[in-house]
């Protein structure tokens, strides 16, 4: 029995469980480096991410954004959403009746000139490089250089030159009501032409172009000068050369739609604040990236990962890096 008793002891002593009494001091030092351990990777944690959010302009400025160029194209629908049909329909309340379809075809026609000239010449006289203070070069004649991975702060330059567009084809369209009714059609469009080449396109380089203006401090975020400015003035002289109308004041003649004006003013004011806020936008991203200086983004190259055209790709179509 003895025997047995000690055997049976000795089988309870191995399988039970040994405790190890460790000293306080030398658990209070192991607790201690992993709750430094456990702060030092949370701090470096955080730095990571704060160093993303505190330098969002570097990020922005080495590759194409995709959240600005579609703010950008959706701006550059509503500029032109206040010319046609916005300002046509304005002008087109305010007129009498037999003339609305005069008014509305004098808008559309200066929206389509205005965009050829200003892929032919327009562009490039306002935009174009050279160190000419006063006008563009021909470097962007037919939009010659203008790509895809052409860019222009975060934005591609075709967009860019596509929204600056919207402006050239509005100011000429704003001085339609200083002379509607009372000159031919082909009068219109001869003087849209002249005017859009010989004064919008100047006064733009000048000021948006990095002219002389611009060199001496004029800030113009959303065409307070560029365009209403200089339509104004166009208007008023085109007023004078024209006369007064035959029978004013003894002859009045009120609009014959008022509702129709009402809803292309409210049109022009929807535009005007969203495009307002886009211009705002560009004209602070380009003084960091002056235009003189565009920054192209690598070539595709076709290898592994992404389907681009047929073929695999390992990294995104857009390159997240920019050279100049």
């Amino acid at each position: 029995m003895a025997h047995e008793k000690t055997t049976i002891d000795t089988t309870s002593a191995r399988t039970r469980r040994l405790t190890v009494a460790v000293p306080a001091a030398t658990r209070t030092c192991r607790r201690s480096r992993y709750v430094a351990a456990a702060r030092s990777s949370v701090v470096r944690r955080l730095a990571a991410v704060g160093a993303l959010f505190a330098t969002p302009a570097l990020a922005r400025a080495e590759a194409l954004d995709s959240g600005d160029t579609a703010w950008m194209i959706t701006a550059t629908a509503l500029v032109l959403f206040m010319t046609i049909p916005g300002l046509a329909l304005l002008y087109g309340g305010l007129v009498r009746a037999n003339s609305v379809l005069s008014v509305l075809l004098q808008c559309f026609a200066i929206t389509c000139l205005v965009s050829v000239l200003w892929l032919v010449a327009g562009y490039s006289l306002a935009f174009g490089g050279g160190d000419s203070r006063l006008i563009g070069d021909m470097s962007r004649f037919l939009y010659q250089g203008i790509g895809e991975n052409v860019l222009i702060a975060t934005v591609p330059e075709g967009i860019f030159a596509t929204f600056q567009l919207t402006f050239a084809i509005i100011a000429p369209a704003l001085m339609v009501g200083a002379f509607v009714e009372r000159t031919r059609f082909s009068s219109v469009l001869l003087f849209t032409a002249g005017w859009s080449l010989l004064v919008y396109a100047p006064v733009a380089h000048w000021i948006w172009g990095g002219g002389w203006l611009a060199q001496m401090g004029l800030l113009d975020y959303a065409g307070g000068t560029v365009v209403h400015v200089t339509a104004g003035t166009g208007a008023l002289v085109a007023a004078i050369v024209l006369g007064p109308r035959q029978g004013f004041p003894e002859t009045t003649r009120p609009p014959h739609s008022p509702v129709l004006a009402l809803v292309g003013g409210a049109m022009l004011w929807v535009g005007c604040s969203d495009s307002t806020a886009a211009a705002h936008w560009l004209r602070t991203a380009t003084r960091r990236w002056p235009l003189s200086r565009l920054r192209r983004l690598p070539p595709r190259v076709p290898s592994s990962g992404w389907a681009w055209s047929g073929c695999a790709t390992a990294s995104p179509p857009w390159s997240a890096r920019s050279w100049a």
